[in-house]
């Protein structure tokens, strides 16, 4: 990737950053801690996403 494709997925990612957090701004405070509560689960599913990529490869 040249230096102008990595500054620009870098200003993506950063832009999708920035709106999560005005997302989440607006929810109520049960709203965030029941988000809070699902991110281990969220987490075990994007490694088994990563695990099922990684076995495409091979």
């Amino acid at each position: 990737m040249t230096e102008a494709g990595a500054s620009y997925a870098r200003t993506r990612r950063l832009a999708g950053v920035h709106r999560f957090e005005r997302l989440i701004g607006d929810l109520t405070g049960d709203q965030v801690e029941a988000l809070v509560a699902s991110l281990p689960a969220l987490e075990h599913m994007a490694e088994l996403e990563s695990q099922d990529h990684e076995g495409w490869k091979q």
